[in-house]
C-alpha cells in the first residue's frame, strides 16, 4: 500500500518510533515496523541471546551445490532448552563463482536423517555475495518452536547447482552428522562433520 493512501483513510493516529501511524488495523504490524525504522530482519527491542552453538575447530567443510546429490546439505543438533528460533547463522565460503540463492531450513530428525520440514528461513542468501573467506551468514526464522531435549537438523538449500569449482563451502569440526540430499526430502549420509552453527531466540 502507498503511504500517501493509508494516510488518506486514516482517522485517528498515534505517535510510535518517530513516526504517526494509524491506530486502527489499516496496515500490517510487520508494515509498521518497517514503516518505523525497525526493518524486516529484527524485532524493535528484542535481544537475541544465544541457545544452541557448535563453534569450536571450524577446520573442515562440506560442499553444497556442485552437484545434483549435493543441492541441500543439513546438519543434526539437540536443542539444549525450549525456545523460539529467531536466527541461524552458519560459516561459509564460496569457491568460483556459485550463481544460485541459500535458502535455511529446520527439520525434524528423529533418529539419524532429516524427516520433517519444520520451517523455512523469511530470508535467503546469494551464493555470489559470500566472501571467498569464511565468514559468518545469518538467516531469519519466523520464531519457530524448539523442544528442549529434541533433536533437529538445520539445512541450506541451493536453488540450483553449480560443479566442484563452483560451490560453497559450509564449515564445521568433528563430532557430528551431516547428510546431503537432492531434493530436500531423500537424504544420504555424509561424515561426522558437525558443521559451525548459533541458534538464537527473540527475547
Amino acid at each position: 500500500m502507498d503511504r500517501r493512501d493509508f494516510i488518506k483513510k486514516a482517522t485517528t493516529f498515534i505517535f510510535a518510533g518517530g513516526l504517526f501511524l494509524p491506530s486502527r488495523d489499516i496496515i500490517r504490524p510487520a508494515e509498521a515496523l518497517n514503516m518505523a525504522g525497525f526493518g524486516s530482519s529484527g524485532v524493535a527491542g528484542c535481544s537475541y541471546p544465544t541457545k544452541d552453538s557448535f563453534t569450536t575447530d571450524p577446520a573442515q567443510t562440506t560442499w553444497l551445490g556442485y552437484s545434483d546429490g549435493t543441492k541441500y546439505a543439513s546438519s543434526k543438533f539437540t536443542a539444549g532448552s525450549s525456545y523460539s528460533l529467531a536466527k541461524l547463522t552458519v560459516k561459509l565460503l564460496k569457491a568460483g563463482s556459485p550463481s544460485f540463492t541459500i535458502t535455511a531450513y529446520i527439520y525434524s530428525t528423529p533418529t539419524n536423517d532429516p524427516v520433517n520440514l519444520l520451517a523455512t528461513s523469511t530470508d535467503t542468501l546469494s551464493a555470489a555475495s559470500v566472501s571467498t573467506s569464511a565468514t559468518d551468514y545469518t538467516f531469519n526464522f519466523s520464531n519457530y518452536g524448539l523442544i528442549s531435549g529434541t533433536s533437529y537438523s538445520w539445512a541450506l538449500g541451493c536453488s540450483s547447482v553449480g560443479d566442484s569449482s563452483n560451490r560453497i563451502d559450509i564449515y564445521g569440526g568433528s563430532g557430528g552428522r551431516t547428510c546431503l540430499s537432492a531434493d530436500g526430502s531423500t537424504w544420504t549420509y555424509d561424515s561426522t562433520l558437525q558443521c559451525y552453527f548459533i541458534t538464537q531466540s527473540c527475547s
